[in-house]
């Protein structure tokens, strides 16, 4: 030992210089260890190391038995001599004399001697040096004295490792704490930040696979999922609600795991590594569940490449716990955005329905409310579609014929003041958008109703709407109503009253990309459909309602006529028989006056006179008598052209005499039910009165067609002359009884043709041009 005393000095300068070197801890202990059992010719040096989570010692260098031979030692096992070092800090010498219990511990195992001395500073215990001799050694005073600056040094060097480690971490610790916090700030969207968040953590602990889920508590629907690299299997059936893990996988931030606290018994040391895969759960207030896994990669042979450190697991539980609140927060700024949204779509087609019923409102007619329900397709914000068409179901349901179309214009349509008015009620009072092109496809588009296949026929019948992603991919579209369309999404609803399907209403939207938006977009159409069905509805039925009333007063009109004929009829029946007698008295005598006077007879001129008076009053007593006499129809299929022809044949000699061009346009027409003398003679008088009124010559223009009005078809007979026309102040008076304008005549014409035709559950219509000529419009019902 006095050898020893003279190398003291050596010794300390080659320990101050390996505590002072740059070299790993672990290393730099080893080479403390080995050259004290050199220098004191000892036969093992152990070194202990204090864990600071643990509390107990634990063999960290050796001088004859290498470090990684020794790591299976157990942490559990009691030292009971080390632990008496560390608790009174003092060092300690004894005979072991082979006594395995007098140590506590198998490594001290075989040994005679044992020397312990603390490795503390003043306020710290960091470990516990001994010395094992296998022979009876003494360590003196002069050992102890040289080993307690030897321990104070080695103790400098575990707490500067330690503080290198601890302000390194913290260094790390709050550059990640920024990188994440610069990445919280920089977006509020779940799937971005997500992304983000696993992209750092990967880097950060050197992960070759991360992945973020996230669900619902209850519903355990996947609310946001991000993923790193690649995940190994077990990832996929995680489920962060129950957190039932693989068996490879370590929870790094929940305490009460039972393998969380066989985590904290490990050493905390860096380079103790634990588990390939590490999990940290997220913590919510509210109803979600959330996990942050990561793995290493199994292709490596080094430590440091296959397993997790503690640290690591450190650092995902403290960025579990930093981004939890984060991601919560931009998941719920994610709902109120989503809800804000979806309030202000919801808010914009409320206002397109309360545009629209308030123009519906004002609109009486068919076709305006047509317009209405297209501009508000086609032109509003909401629903925003890009063509739009309507179609009616025709003959008895077997067939549905385009009606009206409209395309949403490239350019804000413009009020007469030249502001926009693309939104509001405003819209509504401008002039429809010209569409002719798309107008005109859609008049001339019929789709048939017979066609299984056909999701208009499956619309009809089962009066539910249909919406179509890409129109021009389905097979179920009929091909010509492709053909009208583009290639954009394609929604159709059934156009209905209360009680049946009047059309169906179809209309595209080019972009199909917001598949959200677009199913929006579908149900404003729904209730589009119902308004404009509502307001179709009515509509028919106050046209129902002003034809009744127009046929009522008509109807009124016709029995004030009626009565006023048959009591003028009446009236004029009475006069006819008061002088129809004398009258005949009167005729024949004159006649045979006149048969028996003589050529050169003075009073000739006066009786050719009086005979030609008589023979115009037995005329207009003839006329009175037809006026007066409700004689018999004799009803019989008739065609109007022939009884035109015929009447023409009567009225040929008055035609030329007048000098009168006839122009005349005859079409087939269906047989009307009617008396065929009375129609002749209904049509001879108005071709009489025709010639009368261009007795210096003119055109007659004669148009024979047929016509549907409602649900009856009617035979049109058309007769125009070019005879100057009728005083308008006159014109409410041409079909009374004795009202003429000639200087001849009993005014009985007209009065004849219109109680005809009347009787004949038809019309006669004027078309007055003063200064130019008249025009009488016959209408009689067919039998078809």
């Amino acid at each position: 030992m006095s050898e020893f005393a003279h190398d003291k000095f050596d010794l300390l300068k080659k320990i101050i210089d390996i505590t002072s070197s740059t070299i790993k801890l672990d290393r730099r202990l080893e080479r403390i260890v080995q050259l004290l059992a050199k220098k004191l010719n000892i036969d093992s040096v152990l070194l202990f190391t204090l864990d600071p989570v643990s509390k107990r010692l634990v063999l960290k260098a050796s001088s004859n038995i290498g470090l990684q031979a020794l790591t299976g030692v157990s942490g559990d096992q009691r030292l009971d001599i080390l632990d008496r070092v560390a608790t009174t800090r003092k060092p300690i010498s004894i005979q072991l004399n082979g006594k395995r219990h007098l140590a506590g511990h198998q490594l001290f195992e075989g040994y005679n001697t044992l020397a312990a001395v603390p490795v503390a500073d003043d306020s710290f215990l960091y470990g516990v040096l001994c010395l094992l001799s296998n022979s009876f050694t003494e360590f003196d005073n002069d050992i102890f004295q040289l080993l307690i600056p030897i321990c104070r040094a080695t103790a400098g060097t575990v707490w500067a490792s330690r503080l290198k480690r601890e302000a390194e971490n913290s260094i790390t610790e709050l550059s990640i704490i920024s990188e994440i916090a610069k990445v919280m700030s920089s977006t509020l969207e779940p799937k971005d930040l997500a992304k983000k968040i696993v992209t750092i953590i990967s880097r950060v602990i050197g992960a070759t696979g991360c992945q973020l889920d996230i669900r619902h508590k209850h519903s355990q629907d996947l609310v946001v999922r991000s993923k790193s690299g690649t995940v190994p299997p077990a990832f996929k059936v995680f489920d962060p609600a129950t957190a039932i893990p693989a068996p490879d996988m370590i929870c790094a931030n929940q305490s009460s795991s039972p393998i969380t606290k066989e985590l904290e018994t490990v050493p905390s040391d860096n380079e103790v590594f634990l588990t390939p895969m590490l999990y940290a759960l997220l913590s919510f207030k509210s109803d979600y569940a959330g996990v942050i896994l990561a793995a290493k990669s199994a292709d490596s042979t080094e430590p440091s490449l296959l397993c997790f450190t503690k640290y690591d697991a450190n650092i995902l539980a403290m960025l579990a716990n930093f981004v939890s609140p984060a991601m919560e927060n931009a998941i719920n700024h994610r709902l109120i955005e989503d809800l804000a949204r979806k309030n202000e779509i919801m808010v914009r087609h409320l206002s397109s329905l309360y545009q629209t019923g308030q123009a519906y409102m004002t609109r009486l007619d068919e076709e305006p409310i047509l317009d209405v329900l297209l501009m508000s397709l086609t032109q509003l914000e909401e629903p925003r579609f890009d063509r739009a068409m309507v179609l009616f179901l025709e003959e008895a349901g077997q067939r549905l014929k385009g009606v009206r179309g409209m395309t949403r214009p490239k350019e804000p349509v413009m009020a007469q003041d030249g502001e926009k008015v693309l939104t509001g009620i405003r819209l509504f009072s401008t002039k429809p958008p010209n569409s002719p092109q798309f107008d005109q496809q859609v008049k001339e588009l019929i789709v048939p109703l017979t066609e299984a296949q056909n999701i208009l026929t499956e619309m009809v019948l089962s009066r539910k709407g249909v919406l179509i992603k890409h129109v021009t991919r389905s097979s179920r579209v009929p091909e010509n109503v492709k053909a009208v369309f583009k290639s954009g999404a394609l929604a159709a609803v059934p156009l209905m009253t209360s009680d049946k399907v009047l059309g169906v209403i179809i209309a595209e939207r080019l972009d199909c990309t917001d598949r959200e938006g677009l199913d929006e977009s579908f149900k404003t159409l729904s209730m589009l459909a119902d308004q404009a069905g509502l307001a179709l509805e009515n509509a028919r039925l106050y046209r129902f309602i002003r034809e009744a009333n127009l046929e009522l007063r008509k109807t009124r009109t016709r029995l004030l006529e009626s009565e006023k004929m048959t009591a003028l009829g009446e009236m004029a029946a009475g006069m006819a028989h008061e002088i129809r007698n004398p009258l005949t008295a009167l005729g024949g005598f004159t006649r045979r006056i006149h048969q028996h006077i003589g050529q050169d007879s003075p009073f000739k001129i006066h009786l050719d006179m009086m005979v030609d008076e008589v023979e115009r009053l037995e005329k207009t007593l003839k006329s009175i008598l037809d006026f007066s006499l409700d004689s018999d129809i004799q009803f019989s299929a008739c065609d109007l052209g022939l009884i035109l022809d015929d009447a023409l044949k009567l009225a040929k000699k008055d035609l030329e005499n007048s000098g009168v061009t006839l122009l005349y346009q005859k079409q087939d027409v269906s047989q009307s039910l009617c008396d065929y003398g009375q129609i002749r003679y209904a049509i001879y008088n108005i071709l009489i009165n025709a010639c009368q009124a261009m007795k210096d010559g003119g055109e007659l223009r004669i148009k024979l067609d047929q016509v549907r009005e409602g649900d009856r078809n009617f035979a049109v007979c058309e007769i125009a002359d070019t005879g100057g026309g009728i005083a308008p102040e006159q014109i409410h008076n041409i079909f009374n009884p004795f009202f003429t304008t000639k200087d001849y005549g009993t005014g009985l014409g007209l009065s004849i043709v219109h109680k005809v035709i009347t009787r004949h559950k038809g019309r006669v219509d004027v078309e007055n041009s003063p200064g130019a000529g008249v025009k009488f419009v016959i209408y009689l019902p067919t039998l078809d």
